[in-house]
């Protein structure tokens, strides 16, 4: 299990993250000590709360010794934070369906649930996808950015299916200004003969067999998740994610491509703002540049060192609300390498953004140890919904 005995510390930093960042470390704590079956249960629910209740009046006293002597400064439990590495080999897709046995599924879905509920991040090694198709990537989308800024235009839309996202046009948390040029496709972007693509030899045929092969990828996660999850129906998950790449669904595939460093220019220093996805899981393949950090449980930013051929997976909005909060949506940044040599070489990534299917409700979860079945108090929202209230601002905003 990943995660370590907290310590008292003292930090100079506001006192209201103080407390919540208190309680999001016993939170934290307890999924990672706890089974994730007895972690559904209304017990521990109620338990954690009793908990963090508790933990807010011991420590009051202490906060306020704190304030009146430094004003900015509190007592808090310091975990310490780090990325697992999972071996997905066994469930990879080097391995058929038929190879696939439920005792393999359970042990990695187990890794899978502690590190996607507690750093929100993991490493995935074992795959199965060659790393040369994600060179293919990068090629054909280097052949598209290469094009004239006018061509470039013609592709600029307020929409899922097909869209080009101009240097300094994006925003991740609608307050900083992104500084990479990316271009990424959703639906049925890849067969729907209606839409116009670049004038890109084999981009559409590259982009459809990446996003082909991501989905299998994602499909094999979320049958392991749900072996770990202990949900009733260890396949509700994949049926939930049935139309990826078709109609009907919003998974996303992006290339981007982050320019050299230009210290003269403070947008470029601000590669990718603060801010975590709104799908449901995503699939990172980044290159050796690095810059890409995650923030842990006590705010600071922690930097995710590229592995060689390792996907960087994590969790997204859709799936957190989706799970009552059992998986975290870790908020995360891209900014320029610590390795001041590496500031005039370009940046590049792949994404696949999972998503359920549009009219799939995001009703509560349904576990081993569920007792009985509670109707919810409210109506749940479709994924359609929960995209369009959420993920569309970050998505399509156009400057």
């Amino acid at each position: 299990m990943h995660f370590a005995i907290p310590t008292l510390i003292i930090f100079s930093l506001p006192v209201l993250n103080q407390i919540i960042y208190v309680c999001s470390s016993w939170v934290m704590m307890l999924e990672a000590i706890f089974q994730p079956h007895f972690y559904s249960s209304k017990f521990l629910d109620s338990f954690m709360r009793i908990q963090l209740a508790t933990i807010c009046v011991i420590i009051m006293p202490y906060l306020s010794q704190c304030i009146s002597s430094e004003h900015k400064c509190c007592i808090i439990f310091k975990m310490s934070y780090n990325i697992p590495m999972i071996d997905f080999s066994k469930c990879g897709l080097l391995v058929k369906d038929d190879e696939i046995n439920e005792q393999n599924l359970q042990s990695i879905g187990d890794e899978l649930y502690s590190a996607l509920s507690t750093a929100g991040f993991s490493y995935l090694t074992g795959h199965g996808i060659p790393w040369s198709k994600v060179d293919d990537m990068n090629a054909i989308g280097e052949k598209f950015y290469a094009l004239p800024l006018a061509t470039k235009m013609q592709f600029v839309q307020k929409g899922f299916t097909l869209t080009y996202d101009p240097i300094g046009t994006s925003t991740a948390n609608e307050k900083d200004v992104d500084s990479y040029e990316g271009f990424r496709t959703s639906s049925d972007a890849y067969t729907n003969e209606n839409i116009n693509w670049p004038d890109v030899p084999g981009m559409r045929e590259c982009y459809a067999e990446f996003a082909d092969i991501s989905s299998k990828l994602l499909m094999r996660l979320m049958k392991a998740l749900g072996y770990g999850m202990r949900l009733k129906d260890k396949d509700y998950f994949c049926q939930a994610h049935s139309l990826m790449n078709q109609k009907g669904n919003y998974s996303i595939i992006k290339t981007l491509k982050y320019p050299a460093v230009d210290k003269q220019d403070p947008v470029s220093l601000n590669r990718i703002g603060e801010h975590h996805d709104k799908t449901t899981m995503t699939l990172l393949f980044q290159d050796e540049m690095g810059g890409l950090q995650v923030r842990d449980l006590c705010g600071k930013f922690v930097d995710v060192q590229p592995v060689p051929e390792a996907i960087v997976l994590n969790i997204g909005g859709t799936l957190e609300a989706w799970s009552g909060e059992r998986l975290r949506a870790t908020k995360h940044r891209v900014i320029p390498p610590s390795d001041p040599s590496k500031h005039g070489l370009i940046r590049r990534s792949v994404a696949y953004f999972g998503q359920a299917n549009n009219e799939v409700l995001m009703k509560k979860l349904a576990f081993e140890d569920d007792v009985e079945q509670e109707d919810d108090d409210e109506q749940p929202l479709t994924v359609e919904a929960y995209i369009l209230k959420t993920l569309a601002p970050f998505f399509s905003h156009v400057k």
